[in-house]
Formats: structure tokens, sequence, C-alpha cells
């Protein structure tokens, strides 16, 4: 352990919690576990990329409960908190514009209502795969594309509404959900093979295009679900639809 490390953890364990271990994570970018089961990534610029199952506190994946990253992060690496099935919360800052591949797939106990709102681009694939406990009701605007299964089996998800620069999703994104309700609000170029499979019987799907607009869009959604063309919305987000 360098000094630098045994500095930070006397400074930290000062507030009245143990730290348990810390390291670096990326080029700028710090880890501290404390004994209260909070995971705290500090610092500046991206963290590293893992293999699946390779972070540095995978071995304490089941103490930690909460996850709390700094301003100043702008990305969370590749496979970052796979398998920490024990976190419940999470809070980040608007510096992350980006999530990498599968960084929290199997986080099965995460409870998030929102997401960072700069987070752009394109959300790549399986990041929230098997995230059963997530309770997203909208994404950031910014966002322009959904990998394949970015959402898969997220049984947490009953709503959901999409911003006006979405132009891609991928295959499978959001298969295996509890989907009753989602609302477009740009028309997609592209909307990959069973989407929105698995989506509860008489749901519904509220779209800007007119039928036939968005071609060969592969809902996989059940006969029971009713997709609604042409419709905008009111001042408070409520679908308006043709008759």
């Amino acid at each position: 352990m360098t000094r630098l490390y045994r500095l930070r953890r006397a400074l930290l364990s000062a507030g009245g919690r143990s730290v348990i271990d810390s390291g670096k994570c990326g080029n700028d970018a710090y880890w501290n576990l404390y004994d209260d089961g909070t995971l705290e990534i500090t610092g500046s610029g991206a963290t590293n990329n893992y293999r699946e199952n390779a972070h540095p506190w995978y071995g304490y994946r089941d103490l930690i409960t909460s996850l709390v990253v700094g301003d100043g992060i702008t990305k969370l690496g590749d496979n970052c908190f796979t398998k920490c099935a024990k976190i419940v919360s999470a809070s980040w800052p608007n510096s992350i514009t980006s999530f990498g591949t599968r960084v929290f797939k199997g986080c099965s106990s995460l409870d998030v209502t929102e997401l960072p709102e700069n987070l752009a681009g394109e959300l790549e694939m399986e990041v929230f795969r098997d995230c059963a406990s997530l309770a997203l009701t909208s994404l950031p605007s910014s966002l322009t594309s959904i990998a394949a299964n970015a959402f898969y089996s997220c049984r947490g998800l009953t709503t959901m509404t999409f911003g006006e620069n979405l132009a891609t999703i991928g295959n499978t994104a959001f298969s295996n959900c509890s989907l009753q309700i989602v609302k477009f609000n740009s028309t997609p170029t592209t909307i990959g093979t069973n989407a929105f499979a698995s989506m509860v019987n008489n749901s519904h799907i509220y779209v800007p295009w007119a039928e036939g607009e968005v071609a060969g869009a592969k809902w996989g959604a059940p006969s029971s679900c009713t997709v609604h063309y042409n419709t905008t919305y009111d001042a408070n987000g409520n679908p308006i639809t043709e008759v």
C-alpha cells in the first residue's frame, strides 16, 4: 500500500466510518470501500474498463449496498459493477456522460429512478441487464441509441418515455421487462427485433409517426399491445392520439 493510499484512509476514517479497502481505478480516479457498505468513486475522468467479474471490488460485492460517484467522473467503464447484487442505491453527478458495456449487469437490487442528465450518445450493450429492481420511467434526452439487451430482464420497468433525440433501439433492448406504457418523442430509424418482447398484456405504445413510417419495426410486443400512431403530448406529457 502506497503512502498516498495510507494517508487517504487515515483522513477518510476520521469521518466516523472506516475504510475497508481502497485503490486507483483510472488515470485520475480512486475508490474507497467503507465499512457501512458504501463504495465511493472520486477524482476525475473515466474509470478503467474491466473484464466481466474482474473489477477491483469484486471480492467485496456482497458487502456493497450503496454507490456514490463524485463530481468530475465522466465515465464508468466496462463491467465496473457486474454482479454487485446487493447495491440498492446509487448517486452520480451530471459530469457523467457515458456508461461502459455491462457496467451494472446483474445488479439485481439496484433501485434508481434517474440517470445522469448529461448521459449522451449510445447507452451500451447490456448496461443494465438483469437489474430487476430498476425503477426508471424515462431516459435522458441526449441519448441517441440504446444498444442490444441494454435493459433485458429489468422487470421493475413498467413505464418508459424516450427523449426527442433517440434514433435507434437494439435487439431485445427491453425484452423480458414488465412494461405497460411506452412513449416516444422521436421517430427512430431502427427498432430492433423483439425490442419490446414480453410487454404485459393490454399494454400501450405511443409514437409520433404514422403507421408504416418506421419500416420493419419489430416490436415483439404481445398481440394485445396497442400501438397508437400520430401521437402528440399535452403540457403534462399525457398522450393525445388521433381518433
